[in-house]
């Protein structure tokens, strides 16, 4: 046989792992070795090692040589060849995909290289060296790329989903037929909730903007909340616990005494006043009225600045232990929400801790007082978190 042949012959020997050394891929053929055998060495590229929204595991490449492609799992050794005459070029394809689930495969970055074979050949590129920028890259045509909207957690399958406007927190659907009974009663279903915003961090009522008497300082309120969907509905549960005061509703106003905020913009528009036609706030006291103590699940009131609110169906808990409770059931149609969309959303918590005037006001998303109190969602619906039901 002829050597010239051996030593152009390729015989590759392919590793994936989550490495994330700046060499991404070596490729090398030893001359010396009569039997033309190589190795090539593929590592994971920084930039998707360091992408923290991404699963390591469901990470896959494609190596094309002179046409011929194989698939290599992450964190699989596999041992392939394949041979190409000396003086003849040899074109190499590195791409990585991410696998979806009930989708076709993302594409997420890729590198091309044709050089000619010689008796030795070594071929090495770093993470820097790969694309993952153009028209390949960007399925949903919105000019943000995959990899950049994988990054950024938005959508690279919906053009509406950008980088710029991210959600803060992604709900969970659930089957109709298991919706919640609106009881303001923790029941079941409500385990498969959404409790925790994009990085993870649990949706804590905890921004201190109004302190006249709080009893507790900024970051330490005993209220949170958790929704879920059911691709009709937005159900939200406001839960608060170890609530110190007994609250007694004594005020005309039902933001001076223990009340929930919601707010709503069905559009996402951001904008620095309500335009409306979907921005939206609304009061809902924890009891009923002055003259009924108990608690509420007819009462609302709506904010100045507010759009008209649709009927809503909610319910509430003066608990045992020291609960309290809110369950809100929020019709889609009624609140302009549409499903991969996202829109603005904030719940705030008024407490009284004494009767009369309110003591302190708690956000989620409305940043924390400094020296002096905050409170700017009822006036500027840019204040309002973003959320997305998937």
């Amino acid at each position: 046989m002829d050597r010239k042949w051996l030593f152009g012959a390729m015989s590759v020997l392919l590793t994936l792992g989550a490495c994330t050394e700046n060499s991404a891929l070596t490729v090398e053929e030893n001359g010396a070795d009569e039997s033309g055998r190589g190795e090539m060495t593929l590592s994971l590229p920084l930039q998707l090692a360091s992408t923290r929204a991404l699963d390591l595991d469901s990470l896959f490449a494609v190596v094309t040589v002179n046409g011929d492609t194989e698939r290599f799992e992450q964190g699989t050794t596999v041992t392939t060849s394949f041979s190409v005459p000396n003086g003849e070029t040899l074109n190499l394809q590195v791409q990585w995909f991410e696998s979806q689930q009930n989708d076709d495969p993302l594409l997420l970055t890729s590198w091309t290289r044709s050089q000619q074979v010689s008796d030795n050949i070594s071929i090495s590129i770093s993470s820097e060296d790969y694309q993952s920028e153009g028209a390949a890259f960007d399925d949903d045509n919105d000019t943000y790329s995959n990899l950049e909207e994988r990054r950024e957690e938005s959508d690279p399958r919906n053009a509406n989903s950008t980088p710029i406007n991210r959600p803060d927190v992604r709900i969970k659907w659930i089957n109709p037929v298991e919706a919640p009974v609106i009881d303001g009663l923790y029941d079941s279903i409500w385990n498969s909730a959404t409790f925790s915003d994009v990085t993870g961090e649990i949706l804590a009522i905890d921004n201190l903007m109004i302190n006249q008497g709080a009893v507790r300082p900024n970051g330490e309120t005993e209220f949170i909340w958790f929704a879920m969907h059911d691709g009709i509905n937005l159900y939200v549960f406001v839960f608060g616990e170890n609530v110190e005061n007994d609250p007694i509703r004594d005020s005309s106003s039902p933001w001076q005494d223990d009340n929930v905020n919601l707010f709503i913009d069905g559009n996402d528009s951001q904008g620095s006043s309500y335009d409306g036609v979907d921005d939206r706030h609304l009061f809902v006291p924890l009891l009923t009225s002055p003259e009924d103590q108990s608690a509420n699940s007819t009462y609302y009131e709506i904010g100045v600045n507010s759009a008209p609110v649709p009927q809503l169906q909610f319910a509430n808990c003066k608990c045992t232990s020291g609960r309290h409770t809110w369950e809100f059931k929020l019709p889609f149609a009624d609140f302009n929400i549409q499903q991969d969309v996202p829109f603005g959303f904030e719940v705030q918590i008024d407490q009284d801790e004494d009767g009369g005037a309110r003591d302190a006001r708690w956000g989620w998303f409305h940043p924390a007082r400094t020296t002096t109190d905050v409170d700017n969602t009822w006036t500027t619906p840019s204040f309002m978190g973003r959320v997305v039901v998937e």
